[in-house]
Formats: C-alpha cells, structure tokens, sequence
C-alpha cells in the first residue's frame, strides 16, 4: 500500500453486513500496512468537522507549555502525544 486508503462508509450506514464486514478488512489493513485513513460517506455534518479542525488548528497552535497543561491523566490515552 502506497497512498493513503479511503474507505467508504455509505453503504455500511445502510446496514449491509457485506458493506460492515468489508469495511472491516479495508479498516484492518489500512491500519497495519500504512497507519491511518480516510473515512467518506460516514454522514457527519460538515460544519461539525469545521468546527473540529478550528479547535485542533486553535490547539496546535499554543505555545507548547500550555498544551501540555491540557495532557490527558485519566489513563485512557497511554500512546505518543504528538505534541
């Protein structure tokens, strides 16, 4: 795998069990040959995505001593933290 997969979900919104399961498949190996992905079709209202790139680009954009103020301690989260 070479570029990054793109994974369409509008049919497993409909409740095809095929469509589930191949996006089973598709998710799995996306996840262990290349890391991550992208989802279509997943029916999330665009201004919501908006809004959720304004906070991460508002995040990632404090300087770094008061996004560390903001570190998750509840042990639900124990990967890398790239910031």
């Amino acid at each position: 795998m070479n570029k990054i997969p793109v994974i369409e979900l509008s049919e497993v919104r409909l409740g095809s069990q095929q469509a589930i399961n191949n996006a089973v498949i598709e998710i799995d190996k996306a996840c262990k040959e290349i890391g991550f992905f992208v989802i279509t079709g997943h029916g999330i209202d665009k201004k919501i995505i908006q809004r959720a790139y304004e906070g991460l680009t508002d995040f990632f954009n404090m300087d770094f001593k008061r996004k560390t103020a903001c570190k998750l301690t509840s042990g639900l989260i124990t990967n890398y933290t790239s910031y």
